[in-house]
């Protein structure tokens, strides 16, 4: 995996990825902790979830997650990642916002 850092943008990239410029979609997640952020992007390439991720290089910013649109298995993989690692704001009940 290779991370390159790019001044606003530190990007996680496993191989070449060959993505169809107009499928190309992505997750995001809101962050106010960089150092797990990176982890998380990090993770979820080498985990395979994803072929490339990015983050923000300030304390609080945005991730994204890369995947084509119409690939539905990337999707399930990505959802439970979120899942898996509280990435998803949930309600003072617990549960899950739609």
């Amino acid at each position: 995996m290779r991370i390159i850092n790019l001044g606003p943008w530190v990007f996680y990239i496993e191989g070449k990825p060959q993505f169809d410029e107009h499928k190309v979609g992505k997750w995001m997640y809101f962050f106010k902790d960089k150092e797990r952020v990176a982890g998380l992007c990090k993770a979820a390439v080498e985990q395979e979830i994803v072929l490339e991720a990015k983050h923000s290089d300030a304390p609080e910013g945005v991730s994204c997650f890369y995947l084509e649109c119409d690939d539905m298995e990337s999707h399930k993989k990505v959802i439970q990642f979120f899942l898996d690692n509280d990435m998803i704001q949930k309600t003072k009940t617990s549960k899950l916002y739609n």
